[in-house]
């Protein structure tokens, strides 16, 4: 059965230790809430160092991906687990998607519930995502989207093969998000399509349930998914490392966001 929740994301994780803790502090942190309709996601990059087998200091080695997300599955299995690929290459899609899934099963095993390909709308063809849905049904599929008045019509032809329009300006730098322009593009995509609207940019414990409270007044509900990346990590930029207790406290301000009223 195909999992795609209204989820908030923790993007970034690469050792399963960090994983289980995260899981750990999601059950804490909604103990308690008898209401919710949010999930944690599980987020891990992915890109062409990581299929070449290179070493990444940011990124899980490939073989290690499927233990990460079975170690969270273990603690709650109810998380989203979704691998976030950004590649050079677009003609080896589908391929590549292939590799991602084929390690340890992990699409057959229900050990990846989610795949957000961080392509440009439009660079890929629509058919590509047509072949992707077909071969991996229960896949929820996320595909970054810009800020845009036409944005619904360029989702025409994506509707029915992806499962999210994930909004970030700042194309995953972790810039701040412009709140009103998101929300605006929000309700073009409630309104006009069947996808579920996702947003990120900027986000981190400090802003994040403050962030969260002006999205579900322009959107006019609390039902839509957020993540963070560069907001959870400890360090300077180019030596930071992924850190839990930035992700608990971030998982804990936006849930405070969506479920407490201003």
């Amino acid at each position: 059965m195909k999992n795609t929740p209204d989820y908030i994301g923790l993007v970034g994780i690469n050792n399963i230790d960090d994983a289980v803790c995260c899981a750990e502090s999601v059950n804490r942190n909604l103990e308690g809430i008898t209401s919710h309709f949010h999930e944690a996601q599980i987020g891990v990059a992915v890109t062409d160092v990581t299929l070449a087998g290179a070493e990444s200091r940011r990124d899980p080695a490939l073989e290690l991906i499927p233990r990460i997300f079975e170690s969270v599955l273990e603690k709650r299995d109810r998380i989203f687990t979704v691998i976030h690929f950004s590649s050079r290459n677009s003609e080896q899609l589908e391929h590549n998607i292939d590799r991602l899934m084929e390690t340890r099963n992990m699409y057959e095993e229900n050990l990846c519930h989610g795949l957000q390909v961080n392509f440009t709308l439009g660079r890929i063809p629509k058919e590509v995502f047509q072949r992707i849905r077909t071969k991996y049904p229960n896949l929820g599929l996320i595909l970054p989207v810009h800020a845009d008045d036409n944005i619904a019509s360029d989702l025409t032809d994506y509707g029915n093969f992806v499962d999210y329009a994930f909004v970030d300006e700042s194309h995953g730098k972790g810039k701040t998000m412009n709140v009103s322009a998101c929300s605006k593009t929000g309700k073009l995509i409630m309104r006009e399509t069947k996808l579920k609207p996702a947003f990120a940019g900027g986000l981190s414990p400090k802003n994040v349930a403050n962030t969260v409270q002006q999205l579900k007044t322009g959107l006019g509900t609390p039902k839509f998914s957020i993540d963070a990346e560069s907001g959870l990590r400890s360090g300077e930029r180019k030596i930071s490392v992924f850190s839990p207790q930035k992700a608990e406290q971030f998982f804990r301000e936006a849930i405070s966001g969506f479920y407490t009223e201003m």
